[in-house]
């Protein structure tokens, strides 16, 4: 949220608001995560208009986004999180997507939060990282990256990994994506 916050203050509000949100009350009264995820799918005329840096922006803001880290393994959470939600599924579609995600990863720094943030805030920031970093991951986007676009990006995947020296923010998840985004690019 944190990260999408700094971005919503940068480029303005998002381009679509989920309905529902976890926090309120409406979100506590749904006790059938069938029901969540029918809640949260993006409107097929909305994500239709959604630029792709729009559909990313609202991507990071999926009110079920942390279900990435509630399976066995990260891959078979992004894939879990993309069958369930629309909005992940269209974004690797977009043919411009390698080049967004990659932009909006170079510009996002380990190191641009605050301290005054809350712990929650923090470690929200650092999630998001580490999201950009799995959709970056997916064949769908290292299959269309050339030999210099891999190098580039895993020398900037290396540079972030030192960047997140602070282990109150970046713990051992936080550095295993970057591996893990450094293997499949390499692959």
């Amino acid at each position: 949220l944190v990260f999408l916050f700094c971005s919503c203050a940068c480029f303005g509000q998002l381009a679509y608001e989920y309905p529902v949100k976890p926090g309120t009350e409406e979100w506590k009264a749904i006790d059938s995560q069938l029901v969540k995820d029918s809640l949260c799918q993006i409107p097929d005329d909305i994500i239709n208009r959604l630029t792709t840096e729009e559909l990313l922006d609202v991507c990071l803001e999926y009110p079920m986004l942390g279900d990435i880290l509630a399976f066995n393994n990260v891959q078979d959470g992004i894939e879990g999180v993309k069958n369930n939600f629309n909005g992940i599924y269209e974004l690797l579609l977009r043919t411009n997507c390698s080049q967004v995600l990659i932009d909006r990863y170079v510009n996002t720094s380990p190191k641009d939060f605050q301290e005054s943030w809350s712990l929650f805030k923090k470690g929200d920031y650092s999630f998001k990282i580490m999201v950009l970093e799995l959709l970056i991951a997916q064949p769908e986007i290292t299959s269309r990256l050339n030999v210099e676009q891999k190098k580039t990006l895993i020398s900037n995947l290396i540079e972030k990994k030192v960047d997140k020296s602070n282990p109150e923010i970046y713990g051992r998840t936080s550095h295993m994506t970057v591996y893990f985004t450094i293997s499949k690019v390499l692959i």
